[in-house]
């Protein structure tokens, strides 16, 4: 029994994890991801490719295949995360075989489960949303994107204190927001998740005023938290925002359809 598990974790790297499907999905972020980070973790695009891609793609690959079983669930009106379950324990095995696991890999992994969770809840036809509920879902959704830091910072052995961690995290949950926002009318259309029709279902017309002032108050926070950075800490997250919004321009919350 031991050396058959023993053998099983030695052969995890050498199993298929998802398909072409998840691979075209992540590379659409992904480059991106490369591009507005670099400054951060001081890699070029070959240094990139060679090092990091590989474990960058197979950790996002695992969280979109997951992703897409649950919206398929949430479609049916069931609620399950057990793709994620499942995928969770291939991505920690992964990473635990590859010496790149670690205590916050971990957490961020466990709060994607607490965030599928509450997305299923807020999913159901006729379920009451709180103000509670769209705060948590916008903390934790970024923490599958938060994995993807935790291993770049273990790759380059660049590590950042708890101040730039903040940031770190700010910018990536005005990611998620902004995403939304681009994806809104598509969102509706294939009736999948969508923050912003979160918010149309808690406040109704009110919903655009409401969360255009969450937007505006965490990108005022995120600039104030930043400025306030050591200065070569603070040059870094200057240039990961000016790579950011020249590739992606800021959005505002759009009119309801």
């Amino acid at each position: 029994m031991v050396e058959s598990f023993r053998k099983t974790q030695k052969n995890i790297a050498e199993k298929p994890l998802w398909a072409y499907r998840e691979i075209k999905h992540s590379l659409k972020f992904l480059s991106f991801f490369a591009h507005y980070v670099s400054p951060l973790y001081q890699f070029d695009q070959i240094n990139f490719l060679k090092e990091y891609f590989p474990i960058i793609l197979s950790t996002q690959g695992l969280v979109y295949s997951a992703d897409f079983e649950i919206e398929a669930f949430q479609k049916l009106q069931r609620s399950t995360i057990s793709p994620w379950i499942k995928r969770k324990k291939i991505l920690l095995d992964l990473l635990t075989q590859l010496h790149l696991n670690s205590i916050k890999i971990t957490k961020e992994a466990n709060n994607l489960s607490v965030y599928w969770k509450l997305e299923n809840r807020m999913m159901k036809k006729g379920a009451v949303i709180t103000s509670c509920m769209l705060k948590n879902a916008i903390q934790l959704r970024a923490s599958d994107i938060m994995i993807l830091h935790h291993l770049c910072q273990k790759l380059s052995g660049i590590q950042y204190d708890a101040a730039a961690g903040q940031c770190i995290q700010s910018i990536e949950i005005i990611r998620d927001i902004e995403a939304d926002l681009r994806q809104y009318e598509a969102d509706v259309a294939s009736d999948d998740f969508n923050i912003y029709r979160m918010f149309l279902k808690a406040y109704g017309n009110n919903a655009r005023q409401i969360l255009q002032q969450e937007l505006d108050t965490r990108r005022s926070l995120y600039l104030t938290m930043t400025g306030n950075l050591p200065f070569g800490c603070r040059e870094k997250f200057n240039e990961l925002t000016k790579r950011y919004y020249n590739e992606r321009p800021k959005i505002d919350v759009p009119e309801t359809i």
